[in-house]
Order: C-alpha cells, then structure tokens, then sequence
C-alpha cells in the first residue's frame, strides 16, 4: 500500500460528540500511515477543488469517507462514476446504517458500491442494520476516542452518589421525561439526589418518522412543575470539560435512557466512565459495548418493542438506578476505546481478506424506503429526511430490532396499572386512552395497548 486519500468535511460537525468523533477518525489514520509509511493525502471536501487531486485519486489504494453529505457525495461520483478509479471505500457510517443507506441511494452513489468497500460501524445494531438493507456488504468495527484517550479507566470515585448527571442533547429521541419520571420515582426512597442535566435543545424532533415539534425543554420543564419533581437542575449547554471539573472526584452516576435511531457510539457515556462515574444505560445501540464490557460499572435498562415503537418501562429505569448506586469497582479497568485500538481496527480491516468483487445487492427494505419517499417529493423541508410512515411501520420496527429492541409481555392485571402523565382516558368509560408521547407523538389505543407499549406500568412495582 502506498497511498491513502482521506475525505474530510466541517458540515457534519453539528454536534458536541461529532466535533469529538470526526478529528479522532483522522487522527487514527493518520498515525496508521505513519506508522506503514503510507502516503496519507487529505482532500477538504468542503473548499478543496477535485481537479487538484485526480493524479492522487489514481494513485490511491483507498479511499476513506469520514462523513457524508451532498458534496461528499459529488467527490464519491466523481472518482468512482467519472474516473471509474477502483480504490475501495472505508465508509464511516455514523447514522447512516439505520436508515438503510437511502441518501447514497437517493444521490446516485447505489450502483457504485461494491463488495470490496468497508462500511465502518461502531456497534453490532449498526452492523446488523447494514445487513438487514444490503445482504452481502463488508462491515467492520470501528472505536473512537475521548481527547483524554485514557489506556486505563480509573476506579469509581469513592463516596455516597448524591448526583445524577445526564449530558447530552435536549432531544426527544433521548427520552429525558422518562428520565425524570423514573428521578421522581427514586427520589421517594433516596430523597437526597440531585438531578443535572447539561445539553441544548435540538430541536430535531424524529426527522425519520417526518415529526419536529419544538419545545421540548419549556415541556420538560412543565413536567418537573406539574409533577412537583425536586431538585432537577436545566444547566444548558457547558462544556465537557468544565461539568467534569466540577464532578471531579465525586461519586456521580451518568443517565442515558436514550432511543435514539443512530445512537452509535456513547461519546458521553465514554467521558462519564474516564471520569470515575457509574452508568445506567439503554441496552441500544452503542450503548450495548458500555454494557457487555464493563458489568461492574454500569447497568442497562432494556428497550422494549410495542406496536408504537420503541420504549423502556419506568420501573425498569429506576431498579437499574438502585443497582447502579450499589456498584463497587475499586480496580482500573482497560479501555476499548483509545487510539491504539482504532489504529488496530485499521490494521485489521485492511488484513482481512477481500472478497470477490460484486455490486451491492439491496435487499427489498431498501426499495421500499427509497418508494416512500418517491411518493413524497414534495415534502416541504420539514419532512425532508422522512423514510416511514410513523413509529408503527415494520419497516422501522426491523430497524428498532436490529439496535436492540425486544417485544416482552408485562405480567400485572389492568387493574393493577398506573397511568403515565401523557396518557389520558378518552372518553368516560376511561376504556380508551388518547396520549401524547413527548417522544413518539400522538396514540391512541385501548388500556390492553397502553400497558403494551409502557403507558401503563405495573402499580406494584413502584415506590410506596
């Protein structure tokens, strides 16, 4: 190997764990083809004119694909459809494998890839959704890495956890009403927790089920108030750096009830756990590394399946909470995720042997996704990255399976169940609930439905 292009973008740094994950993709290659004594070019798809580098696009052994987006792909189109150069593609997916890769369909870059590109993931879900679209691509795992880029995770701060810390986006597709509902729950037997919770809005809504209402913070808020929920602090945004100072050498446990459809990774989760911090984590997506690695710091919280997509139970939430507070660790434990393992992923997914070259095949998941949206063309921008109907299309409950979800049964009489505040009966026989989920939207449905989708909870299992 003598040469390796490598294509970069600022327009995909929209987001905190973003500006963390993209300059640690390069960094890993660059040290690689330092390492192999490969010439390593970066081309800045953003400001760099291609006609500059067709002799390099020739000459390349590969080609990676940090990020993707409409002028990405005009490069892509360009080396591959016009110069018909062969090198194969290592392709970070970041949200990409859920969405049954429609936008490189959508922009013409379907035909184009082959057996021989690498589709880098950073989770099973992500593989798993890579293969449910597309039946014979090359997946390969991937890591990132903190600036930290701690070889050894420290043991867990020593005291009585008083804190619990949530840092991340105000998104709804990262269920923090859920969160607060399970704090008020908790807060009935250790009275003395505080609750931070340190992000800004995104005010994205679920852009893949078409749905963006906006306020979700002012909602969180009314929800504290209505629900008389105290000591919840709204800090907004504060750099990572700057929250661990103040956590420094604190027992705090970091919250993550995240749904989110591309949680890939955790680079939160991952600073939490290089600060000495418990986790409690979804059993979602990347989150599941957290989870099958390091059992003595942190417990998953499952994600159930209804016919309304996707959910947790409350009290599942808050048994995960008191165990967490019960977890000792006084050892350090390795890290998966530095440099020197991505550099050894590199190293390993160029090692493994190619297959035989062929196109990508596209399972029918794929066609169905790229129809719904050809019946759509008019969608205002709103609805511009919409690919299902709603949280109730199989096709995204094939998604929601492939990053972790399960469909369970809850075993309590109706008699038994407890209401959540964003369902309400519909009429007067209380037979019929109307909900509006803070996450999903709008439902309705019969109390039998409501207990299968987690609007009903068992009323035993929560704290007296």
């Amino acid at each position: 190997m003598k040469k390796i292009i490598f294509l970069k973008t600022s327009q995909n740094l929209v987001w905190t764990s973003m500006e963390e994950i993209l300059p640690c993709i390069q960094e890993s290659w660059l040290s690689f083809s330092k390492r192999e004594n490969v010439n390593f070019v970066t081309i800045d798809v953003d400001s760099d004119s291609p006609q500059k580098y067709i002799k390099d696009f020739l000459e390349s052994d590969l080609i990676v694909v940090s990020a993707f987006n409409g002028k990405m792909a005009q490069y892509l189109n360009l080396i591959r459809g016009h110069l018909k150069v062969d090198s194969p593609w290592y392709f970070y997916l970041h949200g990409l494998a859920t969405v049954g890769l429609w936008p490189l369909h959508a922009l013409g870059l379907g035909d184009l890839l082959t057996t021989n590109d690498r589709f880098i993931g950073t989770c099973d879900g992500d593989k798993d959704s890579l293969l449910l679209a597309h039946e014979n691509a090359c997946f390969k795992m991937g890591t990132f890495f903190t600036k930290q880029n701690l070889k050894m995770l420290p043991k867990l701060n020593d005291g009585r956890i008083e804190d619990f810390v949530y840092v991340g986006r105000i998104s709804r597709q990262k269920n923090l009403h859920s969160l607060l509902m399970a704090f008020k729950l908790l807060k009935k037997d250790f009275n003395e927790m505080r609750l931070h919770i340190f992000g800004k809005e995104d005010n994205l809504g679920s852009p893949n089920m078409g749905q963006r209402e906006l306020g979700y913070l002012d909602e969180l808020k009314s929800l504290v108030k209505e629900q008389s929920i105290a000591d919840v602090c709204f800090h907004g945004f504060v750099k990572r750096d700057e929250i661990y100072k103040v956590l420094q050498n604190k027992a705090f446990l970091f919250c993550g009830p995240s749904l989110h459809s591309d949680e890939n990774f955790g680079m939160a989760a991952l600073s939490a756990l290089e600060n000495g911090g418990k986790l409690v984590l979804t059993n979602w997506g990347g989150h599941q590394n957290f989870i099958s690695r390091y059992p003595e710091r942190v417990c998953e919280v499952k994600v159930r399946l209804g016919s309304f997509g996707p959910f947790i139970n409350i009290t599942d939430l808050v048994k995960a909470f008191k165990k967490a507070i019960d977890l000792k660790d006084p050892i350090e434990r390795k890290s998966f995720a530095t440099q020197d393992h991505a550099i050894e992923l590199i190293q390993k997914s160029i090692a493994d042997s190619v297959p035989k070259k062929e196109p990508l095949k596209t399972r029918g998941i794929v066609q169905d996704l790229l129809d719904f949206r050809k019946e759509h063309e008019s969608m205002s921008d709103l609805m511009a990255q919409r690919i299902f109907t709603g949280f109730s299309d199989p096709n995204a409950h094939a998604f929601f399976k492939c990053y972790g979800a399960k469909q369970t049964e809850e075993d309590f009489s109706l008699e038994n169940g407890y209401l959540l505040p964003w369902a309400k009966p519909f009429d007067k026989s209380e037979k019929i609930l109307s909900v509006k989920d803070p996450h999903k939207g709008p439902w309705e449905g019969s109390l039998l439905e409501a207990k299968e989708n987690g609007y009903l909870i068992n009323k035993k299992e929560l704290p007296n």
